[in-house]
């Protein structure tokens, strides 16, 4: 992805609409070029709402995917722990995807690192388990 994308991606994920104008202003990009971004990314999945004419704009919608985090192996590690460490603790908000997303997170990162983790894992005792 380009660096240009991800700048668009946060512009837009402060909720508000962006004319292309502004957004080509933003980026340094021109407007066409912004037109050909915001399509691309559409294509890509990202929930863009674009508002035709005067006034119009981009926005995102609310499902919104946000931008990739850009981690070192460490604090992918210690972001997986967290992750795992709060399934361990009842009553904590989010509830069934709670139990679900450090099995998510873990399966999206490279496999080397996953089988890291795997290693680490097995020698911690996860105090109050449910």
């Amino acid at each position: 992805m380009k660096k240009r994308h991800l700048h668009l991606i946060r512009l837009l994920n402060r909720g508000r609409r962006f004319t292309a104008d502004e957004l080509a202003n933003e980026t340094g990009a021109s407007v066409r070029t912004i037109q050909r971004d915001m399509l691309t990314l559409e294509e890509l999945g990202y929930p863009i709402w674009s508002v035709p004419g005067t006034g119009g704009g981009y926005e995102m919608l609310p499902n919104r995917l946000l931008p990739p985090l850009q981690l070192r192996e460490q604090e992918a590690v210690a972001l997986y722990l967290t992750l795992k460490w709060m399934e361990q603790i009842p009553d904590v908000p989010l509830g069934d995807m709670r139990d679900t997303l450090s099995d998510w997170y873990v399966n999206e990162l490279p496999h080397d690192l996953e089988t890291k983790i795997a290693r680490l894992e097995k020698n911690i005792l996860w105090l109050g388990k449910r």
